[in-house]
């Protein structure tokens, strides 16, 4: 029922786009042949695979689909998936593509049909957990004692898990945020401990003892949440939105992970003055490539970088927290440099919007240039032109308790002045680096057992360093 709602919803979103919007820049060819292409690849009989590749290449171009050889088998298994729900999901007609490109709406429907597999992938990454003990008055362990963590972070509200033979309980997959855990059972008073603040990537061990008394017969504690994740031996930092939101750094993973020890940057980005750079961190001797990036447990690494590169710009008012693994890490973990999760912002079931801007100019930067640097020829240093960053956040439900939507936009500039560089004119070079973000994520509760979440961006950026002739 899910899959078919979500077929409905993509061929709905897609049928919206006109069948003549196009893409530049992309060669000329038909659904019909790449689906005759793949087939030739996936033939078993070498006679009929060649003369399928010849049909196939007839009606291609000589740099083939995307400009590949059309002979060529589709090596990832995404390639397949996006060409198979293209053709039996919503393909009833056909779009031949012009000398202007592929048409935009079957890019759309690649592109959410990623969204759609991407959110029912497992984040096994991304985990949160709260697990513990329960043992009555004298110590024994207390078997079937109903246990409930509830938080305003949970869409259904609350999830609930019963004691095994040993007295133990675990709840794992929860979101980051404040939690409660309230322990039942008939027999004993009710112990609800409050304020249990959850990090990402962590597990609180929250034990109870349960004393003989009727259900009515409630105990409220209320203490300190647990600092140290005795069940896991990674070590990690958390980076909360309130960290984030007060510490005088660039708004992005690089700039803020400069501040975890032992982590080092090959290029250190002032006040958010390299927008544009995305350096590389390093932690214990790890080199550029042993990076991970993740959102949301997800990873995101560009295939053309290795692992230093993610292949966007980040929008910090999508991020609910970083966590960075530095040491120790998880089995699961493909190297052993930084790992980067970043946890994006769900909705929630009451309205709420946050609006963050911040600004500088040249008045505000100190000179540093002296006699010396100019008897040997320095005219002017790197400078700022101009800095600003403006973040709005909205978010909220459509359904309680079923449906939530988040949506933020941001956009930022570094204007700097280049040293001892000049435009033909005369004037001191600029680099011009502007950025802009618009994200939306929605969270729908399916079911008590699914819970996906989709999350679609609009970036755009630019960077012109426009009539610089030379460095005198």
């Amino acid at each position: 029922m899910v899959i078919d709602a979500m077929r409905k919803i993509v061929c709905g979103v897609a049928g919206l786009l006109p069948a003549t919007s196009r893409l530049p820049n992309a060669p000329p060819y038909s659904i019909e042949s790449r689906l005759t292409t793949i087939a030739a690849t996936a033939g078993t009989s070498p006679r009929s695979t060649l003369a399928a590749r010849k049909r196939a290449s007839a009606t291609l171009p000589l740099s083939g689909i995307d400009g590949a050889d059309p002979t060529a088998p589709i090596g990832t298994a995404i390639g397949r998936a996006s060409v198979k729900a293209r053709s039996s999901v919503c393909m009833a007609r056909k779009y031949t593509g012009s000398p202007g490109g592929e048409t935009m709406r079957q890019h759309v429907r690649s592109a959410l049909f990623a969204v759609i597999f991407a959110a029912l992938a497992p984040s096994a990454f991304a985990q949160s957990a709260i697990a513990g003990l329960v043992r009555d008055a004298s110590g024994a362990v207390l078997p079937g004692v109903t246990v409930e963590a509830s938080s305003p972070a949970l869409i259904e509200g609350a999830r609930t898990t019963v004691t095994d033979a040993t007295g133990q309980y675990s709840i794992v997959d929860l979101r980051p945020g404040t939690y409660a855990v309230t322990f039942t059972l008939t027999g004993f008073r009710t112990v609800k401990r409050e304020g249990i603040v959850l990090p990402t990537s962590f597990t609180a061990t929250i034990n109870a003892d349960l004393a003989v008394g009727t259900l009515e017969e409630a105990i409220t504690v209320t203490g300190a949440s647990p600092l140290v994740d005795v069940q896991r031996s990674v070590s990690q930092s958390v980076m909360t939105r309130e960290t984030l939101d007060t510490i005088p750094t660039g708004k992005d993973p690089f700039a803020v992970g400069q501040l975890i020890a032992g982590v080092t940057t090959t290029t250190p980005d002032v006040g958010g003055t390299q927008i544009m750079q995305q350096p590389t961190l390093q932690v214990h001797g790890s080199s550029n490539n042993d990076n991970v990036f993740m959102v949301d447990g997800v990873q995101i690494q560009h295939m053309g970088f290795g692992g230093n590169q993610t292949g966007f710009y980040f929008n910090d008012g999508l991020m609910e927290e970083i966590g960075y693994q530095t040491s120790s890490l998880p089995a699961e973990a493909p190297v052993g440099g930084v790992q980067i999760n970043m946890i994006p912002h769900d909705g929630g079931n009451t309205f709420h919007g946050s609006l963050f801007a911040t600004g500088a100019n040249d008045g505000m930067q100190a000179n540093n240039l002296d006699d010396d640097l100019i008897a040997l020829g320095f005219r002017v240093q790197n400078r700022v032109q101009s800095v600003y960053d403006v973040n709005a956040t909205l978010g909220g439900p459509i359904r309680r308790d079923r449906l939530w939507f988040f949506g933020t936009f941001r956009r930022w500039s570094a204007n700097n002045f280049l040293g001892n560089t000049f435009t033909s004119t005369g004037d001191q070079a600029v680099d011009d680096q502007h950025i802009s973000d618009a994200t939306g994520r929605v969270t729908w509760q399916a079911s008590k057992r699914n819970k996906p979440a989709s999350t679609i961006r609009f970036p755009t950026s630019s960077r012109r360093r426009s009539s610089i002739t030379s460095a005198r």
